[in-house]
């Protein structure tokens, strides 16, 4: 017959043996379940760790779409994405029409400088460095664009302070060799001088070897906020046509590969920026013909989708477009299919993920 002492060792195992188990519960489900927990706890903390990932929809695209998040490059891939970088100080991203280099700004206090890697995140380079005291601060660089044969980058940057003694200069664009290694200053080509007191011009992309597209402002009726549009500098004239009237507010140009379609995004008087593709003709901007008439933006202009958008990029087969869209105040990307030249619904990429919409987005 068991005795008071053995009742008394066995009632305390077994309550060591149903503690060890609550612990262990306890332990699991705070394991399973820390996201939620951290979200009752600290939300802050939860929306921090949770912006640091990039989360793809069922959603499945043909080739490999290159975007900044979070100051690093990420690529998606059918629909599994990939961080490339972990230096969370990248802007204006760039990437050779090879696909195997990428160009990006780093923006510090009171400059900026061009930096240039390898697509996969090696053999980082920097190809300016403003911060010489020779020069003096507040020189800027930003918006680079490599040239389709991969010798030439045309940046954005106000170099031309250091000519003009201008304190204040505007940014305009200017163009210097792939290869170049600082500090071997001053040998940069100036291409355009910006309208003065605008900021400068914007969103340069170089789709041609032959012109650039970028935006230029320009002060017209409202001397508090300038309008805004579409411009094409050609390399055999050094001239800027407009290729969008001033009425656009037209600003980040892309140009489909085939080079039938011009995508930009308009900015609307309510603070949204809607997205619009428009027929391009080289000859009639050449001629004159787009500047005075206007023929190409008045007859083949597409709304493509209305709201805060930004950053147009296409397909390799031009049949595609993705751009960055506000939706539940989150920046993700959105691609829309053109069909029997209509643009299809929108399909979302990404969800909830914060993209960078500051940053241009190439697809290879």
């Amino acid at each position: 017959m068991e005795t008071r002492k053995e009742k008394k060792q066995r009632k305390f195992k077994i309550s060591r043996i149903i503690l060890i188990i609550i612990v262990l519960g306890i332990v699991f489900i705070i394991y399973k379940y820390q996201n939620v927990i951290n979200t009752i706890l600290s939300p802050k903390s939860f929306t921090n760790t949770q912006s640091k990932y990039v989360t793809s929809t069922s959603y499945k695209i043909n080739g490999t779409l290159y975007f900044l998040k979070g100051g690093n490059l990420w690529s998606i891939h059918g629909n599994s994405n990939k961080k490339i970088t972990n230096i969370n100080n990248m802007s204006d991203l760039a990437i050779s029409k090879n696909g195997k280099n990428i160009e990006y700004t780093v923006v510090h206090t009171n400059y900026s400088n061009l930096h240039q890697m390898n697509i996969n995140g090696t053999g980082g380079i920097k190809i300016t460095n403003w911060i010489n005291p020779h020069i003096g601060n507040e020189v800027w660089s930003a918006t680079p664009t490599f040239s389709p044969n991969g010798l030439y980058i045309a940046y954005l940057t106000n170099l031309r302070k250091i000519f003009t003694g201008i304190p204040r200069a505007s940014l305009g664009i200017w163009m210097i060799k792939t290869n170049r290694v600082y500090p071997s200053y001053y040998g940069e080509t100036e291409l355009t001088i910006p309208t003065k007191y605008t900021g400068g011009d914007a969103g340069v992309t170089w789709p041609n070897q032959n012109f650039l597209l970028y935006t230029e402002y320009i002060y017209t009726t409202n001397i508090a906020q300038p309008d805004s549009q579409i411009m094409l500098y050609d390399f055999a004239t050094n001239t800027s046509y407009p290729v969008t009237p001033i009425s656009s507010e037209a600003i980040e140009p892309r140009l489909s590969p085939n080079e039938k379609y011009l995508a930009f995004v308009g900015r609307r008087h309510n603070n949204d920026s809607y997205l619009y593709v428009m027929n391009f003709n080289l000859a009639q901007i050449l001629q004159n013909t787009e500047t005075s008439k206007f023929l190409n933006y008045k007859n083949t202009l597409k709304l493509v989708n209305t709201g805060i958008n930004a950053q147009p990029t296409w397909s390799p087969n031009s049949k595609s477009i993705a751009f960055i869209n506000l939706v539940n105040n989150s920046f993700d990307i959105a691609i829309k299919n053109i069909k029997n030249n209509k643009f299809g619904k929108i399909h979302y990429l990404t969800q909830n993920s914060n993209i960078d919409s500051t940053s241009k987005m190439f697809w290879f």
